[in-house]
């Protein structure tokens, strides 16, 4: 029960950011590499069934791999600093991370962007909640998930099993 009332508000938070996104800025707004950040496979395929492995370096500059917190239901939230939306949605997830932490829940930010950026910005606005960071290497992480194209922010909600919910 406890998982379907996480997915139900992170599902809310992550339509509210893409309604956000699509209808509050202009792409003609965004900086030039934000407007080609789209992701196309050479052949669209399907959403994998569980959460892809990847690693990339968390804050303190270790490979962390996203599969480091088995067992728990995950919000995995791909982000930027220059994305608006991604911006509003950090203090829902920061709340989300410490009202449900302790109860089998991990929100995992995945920032795709320049580390210094990154790590200036989550510590400005107090990020407490684990995040990783690569740029190429991020966007290698969010073409696993096999999208024709993706915008930012873009979430993924697991179960404790990694299972894509």
């Amino acid at each position: 029960m406890k998982t379907a009332v996480y997915v139900l508000v992170a599902l809310a938070a992550a339509a509210g950011g893409f309604a956000i996104y699509r209808f509050g800025i202009a792409p003609s707004e965004m900086p030039p590499a934000a407007q080609t950040m789209a992701v196309t496979p050479a052949t669209e395929r399907a959403m994998p069934a569980t959460l892809p492995e990847f690693s990339l370096l968390d804050r303190e500059g270790e490979l962390r791999a996203i599969s480091s917190w088995p067992g728990r239901s995950m919000i995995v939230n791909f982000w930027a600093t220059w994305c608006a939306p991604c911006r509003r949605e950090i203090p829902l997830l920061n709340e989300l991370q410490r009202t449900h932490g302790e109860a089998g829940f991990q929100v995992v930010g995945v920032a795709m962007d320049i580390r210094e950026d990154v790590l200036a910005y989550a510590d400005e606005i107090g990020i407490d909640y684990p995040i990783l960071i690569g740029e190429q290497e991020a966007l290698d992480a969010i073409n696993l998930f096999g999208l024709e194209s993706v915008g930012f922010p873009f979430t993924v909600f697991t179960d404790d099993q990694a299972r894509i919910v």
